[in-house]
């Protein structure tokens, strides 16, 4: 009896420790989904630092609560230690939160003078005003729909 309540105690001290856990969005947005799908109905928007909490995982995918809703987010989307939420808010005021994302992906100022060097005719201006659209969840779900797209 007592190597059964040792082990459902050691049990859930690990289940308390994985779900609940704070995890932190390391992406510029990320949508949280009404389902595990990338094709699910938006329930919000995290943005880069923003802690939310993981109540279950299913695959490559963390339901997880946030301002009060409850969501499934790619597992891709989250890092587990404070790392880059501490880069941002400890960064010079010249740094930017998307530089830090960048940087934590490896890509910075010297290797985007790098890329421009090796590839002189490439217009980064377009690449920025790329950056710069958003997409309606709306026209996102029509398009899915009238595509007939599958996951």
């Amino acid at each position: 009896m007592r190597f059964v309540l040792k082990s459902l105690l050691i049990i859930s001290l690990s289940l308390s420790q994985m779900y609940g856990a704070s995890i932190f969005i390391r992406q510029k947005q990320t949508l949280l989904k009404e389902t595990p799908s990338f094709l699910a109905k938006t329930v919000a928007t995290c943005k880069f630092g923003d802690e939310v909490k993981v109540i279950e995982e299913k695959e490559n995918w963390k339901k997880v609560s946030f301002a009060s809703k409850k969501g499934w987010i790619h597992a891709s989307s989250a890092v587990d230690n404070l790392s880059m939420s501490e880069a941002n808010t400890n960064a010079p005021s010249s740094v930017s939160s998307n530089e830090v994302m960048l940087a934590g992906k490896g890509f910075n100022k010297q290797v985007e003078a790098s890329y421009r060097e090796q590839n002189p005719k490439m217009r980064f201006d377009l690449v920025d005003s790329m950056e710069k659209r958003t997409i309606k969840p709306q026209l996102q779900t029509s398009f899915v729909l009238n595509g007939q797209l599958k996951q």
